[in-house]
């Protein structure tokens, strides 16, 4: 394939059309790109990245959400400061809004970098279209796990304090 938006349709898949509108404003030496709102980035955030097969930008994301949740764990224990509080919704709107404004853009690096490393290596245009594409499985054993852990969170947690 040598033509760039043959090669975004192959790597992206059936959204191709939003995308390949949403990246017209990119600027192609790779420089500021014009931000387009991604709704399933700001719900979902690092899952709508699993779902990408953004696995890089989905660690360095979980690895920030840790790194906020520790900095916001001491901050809380300092100030001795018990249960949620309104800066739980600021940071966690703040969050989303930082995945909706930037997931778009974040996608398209993702695709720009791994589309000119597929061809580098391969001269199957399949090739393209298995690096894309979107994966069901990780989003699906993370939420999944959520639920779980949430479920003996609930179960467990009252046992616990009302037995010491």
């Amino acid at each position: 394939m040598q033509n760039p938006e043959e090669d975004v349709r192959a790597f992206v898949g059936p959204n191709a059309d939003y995308y390949l509108q949403a990246w017209a404003a990119a600027d192609p030496n790779g420089g500021r790109q014009a931000l387009r709102w991604n709704w399933p980035a700001f719900f979902l955030n690092v899952i709508w990245m699993l779902y990408r097969k953004m696995y890089k930008y989905f660690w360095i994301s979980f690895g920030a959400l840790v790194a906020i949740g520790a900095a916001e764990g001491i901050v809380e224990a300092m100030l001795s400061i018990k249960g949620p509080g309104w800066w739980d919704i600021v940071i966690n709107f703040a969050v989303a809004g930082f995945f909706g404004a930037y997931g778009t853009w974040f996608y398209y690096r993702h695709a720009t970098f791994t589309i000119a490393q597929t061809k580098a290596q391969h001269t199957s245009p399949e090739a393209i279209v298995r690096a894309g594409g979107v994966r069901w499985l990780w989003p699906v054993l993370i939420l999944g796990g959520a639920v779980v852990l949430g479920i003996l969170a609930a179960i467990l947690v009252p046992r616990l304090t009302h037995s010491s």
